[in-house]
This record gives structure tokens, C-alpha cells and sequence, in this order.
């Protein structure tokens, strides 16, 4: 487990197999958590998987829209204040997440998160009053796993800030950042996933990941030097396939007793789908070699991130 990995494919291609896996390694885990809630509390089988597809699309719509200032002006001021003040690309990184809600009075929380909110307590209650969940119990058990799902999304993007935390032992969890990171440099109007960017593949929304995180020592982390270090890291980086070598040494694992349940659970929840990216490695294969970008000038001519992991996707349902 870590950064000695099996080596898949090219640079490029590794990290889009690696994405896929992980993507459908948490599928896996909402299925199981489905099938578990229908055994034991007679709930639909389909509830999870229903629950979640619409969850990630109405995730990404809402995203989408926080970064529209022109839909709804105190949702994206209150959204671009994370990504301005908070952090910007050249403090993408601390030791303790920060504090993102600051200034925030209830009307503006209401209007950042409210959209999303609604959005999803209103598929439950679709679901409710088309009759597809007739019992009490069924709508609460779909708002707690709306709420169990949140809460591990909200958990994975403040890691995502955070330097030297415990999941960074992860290979997948640098592709994770590194698309993070992406998004937000520049417009910040791409990449809008946290772990499934399935709504940026099939929108054509996303764009190739900045490992600068993980190969340099200050890029992300303020400071005089971070942005020339920065372009130093990829520039050796570039089509040598270390670009996910980590620099870093991730935190120690966290206990009950010192960091709780849910720190925990959620850390399990990311060993698990290591698991099962692993095993999908076995079942599927290697990735393509022939979709790897191995230097600069090959990019620029290079079909998008979302055309390649779709070529990928491909591969791996084809088993070749």
C-alpha cells in the first residue's frame, strides 16, 4: 500500500485507471450498503443507488452553479471566499483545515448550501409521494444516507486541504487532490467532483490533474519560492512517470480515542475502496499504455482528460 504501486500503463494512463477504480469502487460500496439496508430494515434494494446517482448529479449542478456569479451572486460570493481568501492556489495547503465559514450569517449559508439542500430532501420526497417509499422509516433511512454520504464528501474535500493527513498513504488520494488543485487555478470552472467526476467526464468539464502538490515541498503552501518550485517539480516530473511519488509522509492513522467514530469510519471507508481498487486491478488489468501524455508538446495535442479516461473506461469493460 503507499506510492510503490504496480506501474499501469503511462503516467497519464495510470492515474485514469486508478480513477475509474476508485469511482466504481465507491458504486461497489453504495450497492453493498444497499443490499445490507434491504435485508435488514426491508428497504428497496435500489434506494442507495438511486439516492446516489441523483445525489452526484445534483452535486454537480450545484457546483456548477456556486461558480456562476451571475445565477445567484450571494451563493458564489460565499462559495469564491474558499477558494480567494481561504484557499487560493498558492495556500491550497495547510497543516489544520481551515476555517471556511467565516463571516457567514445564516442568510448566506442558507443561500450557499440551501440549493443543494433542497435538491436533495426534494428527490426523497418525490420518491415519498410518488409512492416509491411508503413507509416512515424508508424516507429517514434516505435522509440519513444522504446525510452519511455528505458527511464523507464534506470529510474527503477538507482532506483535501490538508497537508501530511493520514489517507495521503493512498496512491488514488494524490489523483484526488491533483484534480482538486486544478480546479481551483484559474477559472476554476472545471473539475467540479471531489471523488466521482463522472458529471465532468460526460460534460466535458474536466482537466488533467496539477501533481506540483506532490512533488514539491512548498507548491500549495504559500511562500516565496512555492510557485517556481512549483513549475521546477513539473517540469522534472513531466513523462517520467513519477508524478505520483509524494513528497510528503502522511499523518498516522487515527484511533477512537483520540480522533472519534466518525474520523475513523471514514479513514475505513477510504481502506476499503483501496481494497477494492486493488482487486479491480486483478479483474481488469492493466491500463493501456498507448494513452499515456509523455511530455508537453504531445499534450497540447492531446485529445481531453474526459475523451482519454472514457478510452480507458473502454478498456477496462472490454477487458483488454
Amino acid at each position: 500500500m503507499g506510492f510503490n504501486k504496480g506501474k499501469f500503463g503511462s503516467s497519464a494512463a495510470r492515474a485514469n485507471w486508478r480513477l475509474l477504480r476508485v469511482m466504481l469502487g465507491l458504486w461497489i460500496v453504495i450497492v453493498v450498503s444497499g443490499a445490507v439496508l434491504h435485508l435488514c430494515l426491508g428497504t428497496p434494494w435500489w434506494l442507495t443507488c438511486e439516492l446516489y446517482l441523483v445525489g452526484l448529479a445534483s452535486f454537480h449542478i450545484w457546483h456548477w452553479a456556486a461558480h456562476q456569479r451571475w445565477l445567484l451572486y450571494p451563493m458564489w460570493k460565499v462559495h469564491m471566499f474558499h477558494h480567494w481568501k481561504v484557499y487560493p492556489p498558492k495556500r491550497f495547503l495547510a497543516r489544520e483545515y481551515k476555517n471556511d465559514k467565516e463571516g457567514r450569517t445564516p442568510l448566506t449559508s442558507l443561500a450557499h448550501d440551501g440549493p443543494l439542500y433542497a435538491m436533495l430532501l426534494g428527490n426523497a420526497a418525490a420518491l415519498y409521494a410518488g409512492g416509491c417509499l411508503p413507509r416512515t422509516h424508508d424516507v429517514a433511512v434516505a435522509v440519513a444516507s444522504y446525510a452519511a454520504v455528505g458527511s464523507f464528501f464534506n470529510w474527503l474535500h477538507h482532506a483535501l486541504h490538508v497537508e501530511g493527513h493520514c489517507v495521503e498513504r493512498l496512491l488514488w488520494f494524490h489523483d484526488l487532490r491533483a484534480l482538486h488543485y486544478t480546479h481551483h487555478q484559474g477559472t476554476a470552472k472545471h473539475n467540479f467532483g471531489f471523488i466521482d467526476f463522472a458529471g465532468d467526464i460526460l460534460g466535458d468539464s474536466m482537466e488533467k490533474p496539477d501533481y506540483a502538490l506532490s512533488n514539491s515541498a512548498s507548491a500549495g503552501r504559500g511562500g516565496k519560492d512555492g510557485q517556481e518550485e512549483e513549475k521546477e517539480a513539473v517540469a522534472r516530473a513531466a513523462g517520467t512517470g513519477d508524478e505520483h511519488k509524494s513528497k510528503v509522509k502522511p499523518g498516522a492513522l487515527p484511533t477512537l480515542a483520540a480522533d472519534g467514530p466518525k474520523e475513523c469510519a471514514f479513514v475505513g471507508t477510504c481502506f476499503v475502496i483501496e481494497g477494492l481498487v486493488g482487486v479491480m486491478g486483478f479483474v481488469f488489468g492493466a491500463a493501456k499504455d498507448e494513452r499515456g501524455a509523455a511530455t508537453s508538446k504531445q499534450d497540447l495535442a492531446a485529445p481531453s482528460i474526459a475523451s482519454e479516461v472514457l478510452g480507458t473506461a473502454r478498456d477496462m469493460l472490454l477487458f483488454s
